[in-house]
């Protein structure tokens, strides 16, 4: 009978703890810039290079479909003869 009794109070502290808190599950939430608030110099240098880094990246594959798209118009030039040139030209460019 002892066990059914410990069991009985847990749950009534539980109880109290879930009706006592009164929040809306905000307890573990912080600001977006609280997550750095440790993070010395050197953290945030490599953050910044990160995030430079991650933008290039991602403009790169639409920069390469352009390009590729502008190689790929100039094989169906109607002159065959100039199509290394102009290949060559617009790759210089």
């Amino acid at each position: 009978m002892a066990s059914t009794a410990g069991r009985g109070e847990d749950d009534e502290r539980e109880k109290k703890k879930k009706e006592g808190s009164g929040n809306d599950g905000d307890a573990g939430k912080l600001p977006f810039l609280g997550m750095f608030r440790y993070a010395d110099g050197v953290d945030k240098a490599l953050m910044a290079v990160g995030t430079v880094a991650a933008m290039a990246n991602g403009m790169s594959e639409p920069l390469m479909t352009v390009v590729f798209s502008a190689v790929i118009d100039c094989f169906g030039g109607d002159d065959v003869s100039t199509v290394l040139h102009r290949v060559s030209k617009l790759i210089l460019n």
